[in-house]
């Protein structure tokens, strides 16, 4: 198992080292200056994360952040900018160009648009081949698809350079645009998702669960976050600048400004969702660890027995019966309280902080 996860770490950063070096040479063969290729210096620390990781970590993968795709968009990303914005320089004088040179600014669209689209997939499916780090394969698969959701918005964002846009503006859309791309790939080095393992159905929870489900919503609300100010937010102010300020009114403009927004108020949604369940499951251990509390009180109390002595006859299948009455009883406090509210509210709770249930039926007579 570790040498399978030695060659899985080393052939995914290969095969990242392999589509940034193709990066750098398709940006050496444009500007036609071989001193382009001192970007391969990037490789180096990817050399060194893959020693750390690969001989001394036996290939494990760190659990919320990934230090070879870092490295790889740092070789990467400024070969990609060089290319797009030598591809603007070329749209922008095309006028001057015979029909040779013209064909030359086509090949230099579609180069910067195949690089862009593998960098998208090399990403998912390196990300998919590389060592888990602790995720289990459900949360790794719920991962890999928001990746490739994300991978599609980003290609999306980068059809504003098909935009009608005037010569005199398109030097700060390009920046800007290329600015925003950049920042949304940053959320690629980040695996910020909780543990989806879940007790069984008829075993009590441990009071001490309670952290791993509200360290597992601070997560998730960190990664909404992450995602808001890298992606979803900086996309919508990118396209309503274009709206308002360039005029570029045009239809999968307005899409994406209503896509974006809805995003963005679906993602606040689920914040408020997450930070209701996160103050409800700490009412429920609140309530666990009072009934603890008070069954030590009570036992205590109680007087104590000499187990030794000949006389007492101790009956071990009351004892077991008693043990697991206590545990059906501790579920039953924590069903009843969930079940009281299983849409968190997005107003302020009650008075008492529960909903008023009617009891089940038989418990009436208990």
């Amino acid at each position: 198992m570790i040498l399978l996860d030695r060659f899985r770490a080393a052939f995914v950063r290969m095969v990242f080292m392999a589509h940034s070096t193709a990066c750098i040479w398709r940006l050496t063969v444009v500007m036609e200056d071989d001193y382009y290729w001192l970007l391969t210096l990037a490789h180096v620390p990817m050399l060194l994360e893959a020693y750390v990781t690969i001989l001394m970590q036996k290939g494990h993968e760190a659990r919320w952040f990934s230090p070879c795709v870092l490295c790889y968009l740092s070789a990467s990303v400024p070969a990609i900018w060089f290319l797009q914005i030598q591809s603007f320089i070329y749209d922008s004088a095309s006028e001057d160009y015979d029909f040779l040179d013209y064909n030359n600014i086509i090949d230099q669209g579609l180069s910067v648009s195949i690089l862009v689209y593998l960098m998208v997939f090399v990403i998912v499916i390196g990300r998919w081949l590389l060592p888990q780090g602790g995720l289990s394969h459900d949360i790794l698969s719920q991962y890999l698809l928001a990746m490739l959701g994300v991978g599609a918005d980003m290609v999306d964002l980068l059809g504003v350079f098909e935009e009608n846009i005037a010569d005199e503006d398109k030097t700060f859309v390009t920046y800007m645009t290329m600015t925003a791309w950049t920042l949304s790939l940053i959320q690629f080095c980040f695996c910020l998702v909780g543990d989806s393992t879940e007790a069984p159905k008829n075993k009590v929870h441990p009071v001490g669960d309670g952290k791993k489900r509200s360290t597992g919503s601070c997560v998730e609300v960190l990664n909404i976050l992450l995602t808001i100010f890298l992606m979803d937010g900086a996309y919508l102010a990118l396209r309503v600048l274009l709206l308002v300020e360039y005029q570029i009114i045009t239809q999968s403009n307005l899409f994406f400004i209503g896509k974006n927004s809805l995003v963005l108020l679906l993602e606040f949604y689920r914040i408020i969702t997450l930070l209701c369940n996160r103050d409800r499951n700490d009412k429920v251990m609140q309530v666990k660890k009072e009934e603890i509390a008070e069954r030590a009180k009570s036992a205590r109390q109680r007087p104590q027995v000499d187990v030794t002595s000949p006389d007492v006859d101790i009956d071990e299948d009351a004892i077991v019966d008693e043990i697991l009455r206590e545990e059906n009883e501790f579920e039953r406090i924590e069903a009843k309280i969930l079940m009281s509210n299983p849409d968190p509210p997005l107003g302020p709770p009650s008075d008492d902080g529960y909903d008023n249930e009617t009891p089940e039926p038989g418990e009436s007579g208990k």
